[in-house]
């Protein structure tokens, strides 16, 4: 890459670091999809690997008080062994089926959301029957193309949980389903001098960004919140569809 395309690159990694620090996630969804453009997908995951550790693990430290949804443990458990059967497969599948088939599961959510009175709330039963599927495939989805944030966001969204405990939720999510992917590309051998210089710089401009955006996030209302989780999901189908085309 020539100089204009990191200055590019890195102002991906800015904006999805601001957006990550609001709402408790579109980091790898807005800085893969530029990245790719210029390295490719397996490159973009890899670089973008530890970025997202230090994001989740900042978020998870700040709003550690929380209130925990139920099941929160065991959707991660379950999160890491898709995460690592993504990461084994990384470079073994065609991303563009994962891609449409989140961008359908994604398209029902908003319809019922958008056709709604009212935002939708998981009930119980549904949180029980259902959480194992949708954690394995947010694991999986994380592992093979470093995104799993649209799905997660829509999972939890259901629980009616307020600011800090959405973004405690989905960080939480997100973190060990990281590392886990760290660990697997590292047993794989996938790791290059390039794609770790490139990690390290896409963490230092997350560790300067993600505060403020953090600042900003806790400014606004409930309701405004909820508004924008909801568009970020909206904006985030868009994405995967034209990445699958």
């Amino acid at each position: 890459m020539n100089g204009s395309e990191y200055l590019i690159v890195a102002v991906a990694v800015a904006v999805g670091a601001a957006v990550k620090g609001i709402t408790g996630l579109g980091l790898p969804l807005i800085a893969v999809p530029v990245i790719t453009i210029f390295v490719g997908i397996e490159e973009a995951v890899l670089v973008m690997a530890f970025p997202t550790v230090l994001s989740n693990a900042a978020l998870v430290y700040e709003h550690r008080s929380a209130k925990k949804p139920e099941n929160l443990l065991s959707f991660i458990i379950v999160g890491c062994g898709g995460a690592a059967a993504g990461a084994w497969a990384l470079s073994k599948i065609d991303e563009r089926w994962l891609l449409l088939i989140l961008a359908v599961l994604l398209l029902c959510f908003l319809s019922r959301r958008f056709t709604g009175r009212e935002a939708i709330i998981w009930e119980r039963q549904t949180r029980k029957r259902l959480f194992v599927l949708v954690a394995a495939m947010c694991g999986f989805s994380q592992g093979a193309i470093g995104i799993s944030g649209p799905v997660v966001a829509a999972w939890f969204q259901g629980y009616g949980l307020d600011r800090q405990g959405f973004i405690f939720s989905t960080s939480s999510v997100f973190l060990p389903a990281a590392v886990t992917q760290i660990i697997t590309i590292t047993l794989t051998g996938n790791w290059t001098v390039s794609r770790l210089i490139g990690g390290a710089l896409a963490s230092t401009i997350v560790g300067v960004v993600l505060p403020m955006g953090a600042y900003v996030g806790r400014r606004i209302k409930p309701a405004g919140f909820d508004y924008l989780i909801t568009v970020l999901i909206a904006v985030s189908t868009v994405i995967l569809i034209a990445r699958a085309f």
